[in-house]
Parts: structure tokens; C-alpha cells; sequence
């Protein structure tokens, strides 16, 4: 099912491409049994949650059986789709606080902390489930995240945790997590207290204290060492994984990206007029944001003039990356301007890098940003059925409306001002240092370029979406509930 990868490798190393690839596949079914053996043993038991969640028959085992039977996705013993999952789930639990006695450093290097991460990083095994908090340790009392909020850029992260920020199980505003990015370091082992001091009120907790608390952190879903850490130190944790129409949200990404370019090429244009740190008139200004569109047109133009000669496959494309810790697509898309921003579009395959890194089917719960939007009650409800959280009333419901949230929606014409800064640190000077002028003149002469550019890039890009995403979606359309139709919401075959 899906078909090779078109562009990558080169056509010179096509062949013995396909050989590495036929001697890694057949490894890794040599493996399989293993490492199935593994996830038995250490996870006790293959499950489901109701309310959405994959099944872990269907997700557990690394091994991927591809083929027009299964539509390519994980399965074992029969179980390949998320209404065979629904069947054969058990009753579920309700989701409780991850609260205990802070293991140290030490214990955990004892108990090889530094070896199962190694490993799980480097693809030789998923991590194993130590976990951070123990009865019987000596440390600090800590209440660490019961689940992890995930999902590419500009797919509704922000706003589904201030959703679940108000659900009335999570008790204080005080006591919730947030976007923290500590799980992408590979010492996060090491630092665990660090973490909860500074993110989880370690110092305020009275012993016995439980409060359920999540993180947020979206782009966690695209890294294998955050994979590998969730599941080594948090492996009680439930995954929410926000997903969104790939061309829309690799537009969105695109703009976003776009806006940070601006005041880079007012800063190009200022030392290619000689002005040192003189600011741009807004004249000056219009013939840089000009010359960006030349720029930006040219780009399309290359991306146009591409055409995969055949369908991508994700699990190729995850698998040819397996001992990094980003995927890559730059080569597979002859180099494009578009690449990194389609690379986070390919949720499946990120999806199952977090499986071979021991993450349970059952403790993965998908939302579609389309499927709120157009039934938000229902896909609501499954997500906190899958989180284990008691279904709020119709009142909550209409008081906490997703589908309301939209906080970028006409942010640029709104609000130039804040569009246009910058934080502290980032790479990208705030505009008023480099033109003069105010951000509604930036914005008039900046916004024509983008929407432009955007267009151009996202009518070619839903013209290939069928080839670059249609296998993406297909194996990502047996784990999400089955009210979810992403065929209908994403406008894929």
C-alpha cells in the first residue's frame, strides 16, 4: 500500500535503495517477535480505552504489516481498525493524578535510565517504563502531568488546553502544566526535579496532595527524544494528539513563518542600501516587501514545477529517519521552500516513531481540529471519554465552546502590533528598528505579499495533496474515532 517515496533517494541510488530497504524490513520482522515479547511484558496488558482510542493490538508492535487488507496500519491478531478497537475494549477507568515520592537520579541510573533512553533514541527498542515517582522512594512529593497535549503548529493546541484547563476535574489553575519543552532534552532523566520546581509546584505540594496536571508542548510530537522520554518517565501518561487538514495547517505554518521573514528581509535590504542602522523609509520599505514577492513567486514556481512520481508511503519516510530525531522531507520535495513546514503535516508517521517508542494505543487519544469545529459536543465528548474525565454538562459545554477560540483568526488586521513583535531572544528584530513608521504600515505593505504567496503555494499544494498525504491519512484514519471521517473533513481520497 502506498507506494515508494518520489524523489528520495536520487534516481542513481534508487536500486540500491530499495535494497537497504528490503534488508531493514526484513530486520526488522526478525525483530518483531521480540520486540513484541518486550511491549508484552512490560506494558501487562493489551488494551483500549472507549471513546476513541486506537487499541493497543492495533498499535503495541513496531512491526508495521503494510497491505490493501489492512489499509497499512499497525495491527495484530486481526485488530486493525478503531471499530474492531471499540469491540474489544474493556470498560475503562477514570484518569487520575500522577502524584508519589520523586525518584533520584541515581535510582533511576541504577534501574538504566541512561541505557533505555540510548536505546530507545537510536532505534534499538522501545523505552522502558520507568517511571519518575515511586511509593517507596525518599524524594520529593510531586504531582507530575497525568497527560501530554501534542500536535504540529497551528492544529489547535493552544486552545484545546485552555479547554481542558477549565474542566472541573482539573482542580486549580495553579496546579496545570503548560508548554514546558523539557522532554526534548536526552538528560531530562537527570533533571526531573528541575522540572517539577520549576513547572509543577513542587515546592508548594503538602505531602498526600493530588492534583491532576497535563502539559502542553505541541511540538513534542515530531520528536523521537520527547517520544522516548514521555514514555520512560511518564509512562502513566495519556498523549492527545491534535491533528488538522495537512494543506491547511502547512498553509497556516507557512504564514506564520512568513510574517517572522519580514523584518529579516527589511534588515537584507537595509544593508544592501548602505543605511547601517539608518531606518528604511516606508518608500524603501515597499521596494524590499517588493523584491520578497519576486522572491516568494519564484519559490511557487519551483514547488509548481514539481511532481512526485509517485505516492509517498509514511512509513518509509518515519523509517528512513529512524535514528533521527526529526523527519526530514527537504530532499524527498527536490529541496522546496515548503518542505519543513509539509514535513510536521505528516502526522501518521510521527505517530508511529511514538509507538516503536512504547507508547500504548490506549493511552492515545486523537482530536481533528475539522471534527470539532463541525460537531464539537461529539468530538468533545470522545476526547474526555478517551482521557478518562467525566463528560461535562451542556452548560460547560456551550460556556467552553472550542469551535469560539480561534485566537489567530484576523489577528494581523486586528492587532499588527502584536503580529509584528518579536520575543526577546528570537532571531527576528522587531519591525520598528529596521523602517520607519507604524505596524498598520507594515502590515499594509507586508500583508499583499503574503496572501499572495500564500495562494500560489496552497493551490499547488492541494493539487499534490493526494500523493504527498492521501497514505498519511489512510493509516491515520484507522486510530482516530469512527465518527471521523478525515476522507469528508480533509477533502483526501
Amino acid at each position: 500500500a502506498g507506494g515508494g517515496m518520489a524523489g528520495f533517494p536520487r534516481p542513481k541510488q534508487r536500486r540500491a535503495e530499495a535494497a537497504r530497504r528490503r534488508c531493514l524490513m526484513q530486520a526488522a520482522a526478525a525483530a518483531g517477535a521480540v520486540l513484541f515479547l518486550y511491549l508484552l511484558v512490560s506494558l501487562g496488558r493489551t488494551a483500549s480505552s472507549p471513546g476513541g482510542g486506537p487499541s493497543e493490538q492495533a498499535l503495541a508492535s513496531p512491526t508495521v504489516t503494510p497491505g490493501a487488507e489492512s489499509g497499512g496500519t499497525w495491527h495484530a491478531e486481526g485488530i486493525s481498525t478503531a471499530d474492531d478497537a471499540a469491540a474489544a475494549a474493556p470498560s475503562g477507568g477514570a484518569l487520575r493524578p500522577y502524584c508519589g515520592h520523586m525518584r533520584s537520579a541515581s535510582d533511576l541510573a541504577g534501574v538504566g535510565a541512561a541505557e533505555g533512553i540510548e536505546a530507545c533514541i537510536h532505534d534499538r527498542g522501545p523505552a522502558p517504563p520507568l517511571g519518575i515517582l515511586s511509593e517507596t522512594a525518599s524524594g520529593k512529593w510531586a504531582c507530575l502531568p497525568s497527560f501530554v497535549i501534542m500536535g504540529a503548529g497551528k492544529s489547535g493546541t493552544t486552545t484545546l488546553a485552555a479547554a481542558l484547563n477549565d474542566h472541573p476535574q482539573v482542580p486549580s489553575k495553579e496546579g496545570k502544566g503548560y508548554s514546558t519543552s523539557f522532554f526534548v532534552r536526552s538528560d531530562a532523566w537527570e533533571r526531573m526535579e528541575e522540572y517539577a520546581n520549576e513547572n509543577m509546584r513542587l515546592s508548594e505540594l503538602s505531602e498526600g496532595e493530588q492534583n491532576l496536571v497535563f502539559e502542553k508542548t505541541a511540538f513534542y510530537y515530531s520528536k523521537l527524544t520527547a517520544a522516548c522520554n514521555v514514555r520512560m518517565l511518564l509512562p502513566q501518561s495519556k498523549i492527545v494528539y491534535a491533528v488538522r487538514d495537512p494543506v491547511n495547517r502547512t498553509m497556516s505554518q507557512y504564514g506564520m513563518n512568513h510574517i517572522r521573514r519580514l523584518t529579516g528581509k527589511l534588515e537584507e535590504y537595509q544593508g544592501q542600501l548602505g543605511k547601517g542602522e539608518a531606518k528604511l523609509t516606508l518608500e524603501e520599505a515597499s521596494e524590499a516587501m517588493a523584491e520578497l514577492a519576486e522572491e516568494q513567486r519564484a519559490a511557487c514556481d519551483h514547488f509548481r514545477s514539481w511532481e512526485p512520481d509517485q505516492a509517498w508511503n509514511s512509513q518509509e519516510i518515519a523509517d528512513s529517519f529512524e535514528t533521527k530525531d526529526l523527519i526530514d522531507v527537504w530532499e524527498l520535495m527536490n529541496h522546496s521552500f515548503l518542505a519543513d513546514d509539509t514535513m510536521k503535516s505528516l502526522y501518521w508517521a510521527h505517530l508511529y516513531r511514538w509507538v516503536k517508542a512504547g507508547h500504548r494505543a490506549e493511552d492515545m487519544c486523537i482530536l481533528v481540529l475539522e471534527h470539532v469545529e463541525s460537531d464539537y459536543t461529539r468530538a468533545m465528548t470522545e476526547l474526555f471519554t478517551c482521557l478518562g474525565l467525566d463528560v461535562p454538562d451542556e452548560e460547560w459545554m456551550a460556556a467552553h465552546d472550542y469551535t469560539e477560540f480561534k485566537k489567530n483568526e484576523g489577528r494581523m488586521e486586528q492587532n499588527p502590533e502584536e503580529v509584528f513583535s518579536f520575543p526577546e531572544g528570537s532571531r527576528a528584530r522587531h519591525f520598528d528598528e529596521v523602517m520607519e513608521g507604524t505596524a498598520r504600515d507594515m502590515y499594509d505593505i507586508a500583508y499583499p505579499v503574503l496572501a499572495e504567496s500564500r495562494e500560489c503555494f496552497r493551490e499547488a499544494l492541494r493539487e499534490k495533496a493526494p500523493l504527498m498525504f492521501g497514505d498519511d491519512a489512510r493509516r491515520l484514519q484507522e486510530l482516530v474515532p469512527p465518527s471521523v471521517d478525515l476522507q469528508a473533513l480533509w477533502g483526501l481520497p
